[in-house]
């Protein structure tokens, strides 16, 4: 993860040999950032160059939702026949297509690179995809002498995998970033000391970026815990009319976490954005730790029903976000910091209009 940061910073944000500094859209930026890293991580490091690739599985992961409310917008009868006919719904099954055309060949070539006990398999696996492959070997899915007949079908399988966990890796961890960029460039009283940590933290884990550099940094901890906490009120007064509500059962009801982490009863002046929060001077730790959910912090659910991928999530938005700001300077290319974000239903998504100003630091702390 750390090597696939990074070789697509240069190419998403520029080149180190850059000095001067250049507006750019933030969401779409670490949009792109996160998904060629995730890409990277999926099918190799070559694969970050297939910008081909990488716009078409990002014009399908960024159309799921979308044609997910198109259909549930209508009665279910009517819900087969808006698949196949909506624009949007047909464009999400083309770029499906166009992505697995793509991905398959590779995946079986892979598979034959494997079978032939030859190249990367033999040191260990070089991404994701050898690693689902040597998995089908073990359950017995695909056969390691042969193609019994049914290898297009697991191929297919693995493609859909591939794509599954490119959403996953790519989609909510932008989303935490692209937040995390908003907060810093909003508070930019936090960039020096997240740094400062970051480097002595380098230091303790042997001058390579590790999983133990990041348990050395429990600020960073804190201050991604509370972006994630942290929701911007409202910015002009807004009136909804009141209406009519009843409900079924069988019908979903979810916690209001925007609320939750807006209660004074819980946190100590909930409107105001304490990057610190959660950072406890004493023992040098991020108390609770920024992946523990309860019924007062729910941004992974709670219980049962908690983001079984939240760890991993957590461990991938701090280092990618850390090596941003390690690497660039970055500033709000507005005159005043837009809202961070909108509500659509139970969700709350990045604002995709932020610009920010971006160029390269002049010292790369990572010295690389």
């Amino acid at each position: 993860m750390v090597d696939a940061t990074d070789r697509a910073l240069p190419l998403i944000v520029g080149k180190d040999t850059e000095s001067e500094w250049k507006r750019a859209n933030a969401f779409h930026t670490i949009l792109s950032l996160c998904s060629t890293v995730a890409m990277s991580v999926l099918l190799g490091p070559e694969f970050s160059m297939d910008t081909s690739l990488i716009q078409t599985i990002m014009m399908y992961n960024t159309a799921i939702m979308p044609s997910c409310a198109k259909r549930t917008s209508y009665p279910r009868i009517l819900r087969p026949f808006v698949w196949r006919l909506s624009p949007l719904c047909r464009a999400v099954k083309s770029d499906l297509s166009k992505t697995k055309i793509k991905l398959i060949p590779e995946i079986k070539h892979r598979i034959d690179i494997a079978r032939s006990k030859k190249g990367w398999l033999e040191e260990g696996p070089m991404s994701l995809l050898d690693g689902l492959i040597e998995t089908a070997f073990e359950k017995g899915c695909l056969s390691r002498s042969s193609d019994r007949g049914d290898d297009d079908q697991q191929v297919a399988l693995l493609a859909e995998e591939i794509i599954f966990y490119h959403f996953e890796l790519s989609m909510p961890v932008a989303f935490f970033i692209i937040f995390a960029v908003y907060v810093i460039m909003n508070n930019k009283e936090y960039l020096t000391p997240l740094r400062e940590e970051i480097s002595e933290a380098l230091k303790l884990s042997g001058g390579s970026f590790t999983l133990d550099t990041l348990n050395h940094a429990p600020k960073l901890a804190s201050f991604v815990k509370e972006t994630c906490r942290f929701f911007r009120r409202v910015m002009k007064p807004i009136h909804l009319e009141s209406i009519s509500l009843s409900l079924k059962p069988g019908t979903i009801i979810m916690a209001p976490g925007r609320d939750v982490h807006l209660d004074p009863d819980y946190y100590d002046n909930p409107t105001t954005f304490n990057g610190y929060r959660f950072y406890d001077a004493s023992r040098g730790t991020c108390t609770p730790h920024i992946s523990t959910t309860s019924p007062t912090f729910l941004t992974f659910s709670h219980g049962i029903s908690a983001c079984p991928a939240r760890v991993l999530a957590t461990q991938i938005t701090r280092t990618i976000f850390i090596m941003f700001l390690l690497k660039y300077d970055v500033e709000l290319a507005h005159e005043e910091m837009p809202v961070y974000g909108f509500a659509n239903g139970p969700a709350y998504l990045p604002n995709p209009s932020v610009m920010m100003g971006v160029r390269p630091r002049q010292k790369d702390v990572l010295g690389v």
